[in-house]
Formats: structure tokens, sequence, C-alpha cells
């Protein structure tokens, strides 16, 4: 009763243009309407697989849009308690770039490490400082390759395989997800405009649509 009475008092009281809902209620369920037809036939058509040479000819062909906003940091990463045995041997391995090293290294982490990365995954400087008892500062990032830290329990070793800076352009391993997105929503855009044009097409032939003269 009282959403009636609220009903017949806006119908009063509001001007005709804005009382105009059905027509704003048909424009509403035509949008919803080609918008669930769209949903299906695109879940149902679009092919989304993309491949990796997809990803890499467009991040070659569009590097300067893909840079970084903050400091990003490629590194072997190794935290162990200072009793660990064989610790000159972790000295040695953890600045090698041999696979024997590394394979040496990996296998040496897995008995001994509290924790560790060793596959040179790109990660924030910041996320990386959250790690250590001492923050690598910027001057660091810049000018050092190796880190050795320690607090009152554990050592820690840090070697930065690679690094991009604040505005340097973003390496592909960080950009392939959100390159996936870009390109099949292009293709998505592109699926949906060529079916809208066959329907176009379809309908005119069968001559369902018809333009009346002025």
């Amino acid at each position: 009763v009282k959403k009636q009475t609220l009903i017949h008092k806006a119908e009063l009281n509001l001007d005709e243009e804005l009382i105009d809902i059905e027509k704003q209620v048909l424009d509403y369920k035509n949008a919803l309407l080609i918008y669930k037809y769209q949903k299906l036939l695109v879940d149902q058509k679009l092919d989304t697989v993309i491949s990796d040479l997809d990803i890499q000819n467009y991040y070659i062909e569009n590097k300067s849009n893909f840079k970084v906003k903050n400091n990003f940091v490629q590194v072997n990463y190794v935290k162990v308690k200072k009793e660990v045995p064989s610790l000159y041997k972790l000295l040695k391995w953890y600045k090698s770039s041999s696979t024997e090293d590394l394979d040496l290294l990996e296998d040496y982490c897995y008995q001994f490490a509290d924790e560790y990365s060793l596959h040179s995954d790109w990660i924030l400087l910041e996320e990386l400082n959250f790690k250590l008892p001492k923050e690598i500062s910027q001057r660091d990032f810049r000018n050092k390759k190796y880190f050795e830290l320690k607090d009152e329990d554990y050592y820690f070793f840090v070697c930065i395989k690679n690094k991009k800076g604040k505005g340097e352009i973003s390496p592909l391993e960080l950009e392939k997800d959100q390159i996936k997105s870009i390109l099949i929503n292009k293709r998505k855009i592109d699926f949906l405009r060529n079916m809208e044009n066959q329907l176009y097409k379809e309908a005119l032939s069968k001559k369902l649509i018809k333009y009346e003269k002025e």
C-alpha cells in the first residue's frame, strides 16, 4: 500500500519527460537481450586460445606501452639458519649462473633452507625487502648485484639476476596476462562486430529490413 501511494504521488508530480518509464524499460530490456545474446555467442563460439607467439608479437609491437610503475627484481633468494652445514658452498652457488651449480643449490636449499626462490621470478623490490632484515636501498638496487645479510638467527643471500626500475620497459613475463586479456578483448570486439554485420546483411537479403523514403 505504501509503495502504491508513493507511485501515485510520483505520477502526479513528475514531468511527462521523467515519467516516460515504458520507453526506459523497453530500452533496458533491449540492451539486456542484446547483452545476453552476445554473451551466449561469445561463450559458445569465441576462440580464447592466445598463443605465446601472439603475445610476444603484440609485446614487441607495443613495447612503449608497457612500463613498470615500481621497481622489480628477478632474484635468487635464500634464507638459512646460521648453523647450517657447508655454508661456503652456498656462498659460491647462489652467485653462479651455471645450471649445474643451480641444481646443487636447489638440492641444498631443499634440505636446509627455511625459505628460497631460485627460478628468477619477477617480484616487487618492496616484496623482497619485506623478507629481509634490512631493506635494499635505491642506490644499492641500482649498483649492486649480490647481498649477504643477517639477523640474530638467519643468513639471507640475494642475487639480483635482472632488474627494472620505474619507467623502464616492463619485461614480457610481467605483461603476459595483461596482453592475453587485451588480445581476447580485441578478438571479442571483432567477433561481435562481424556478427552484427552478418545479421544485418542476412536481414537485408531476406527483405526483413525496409527503409521508407521521407
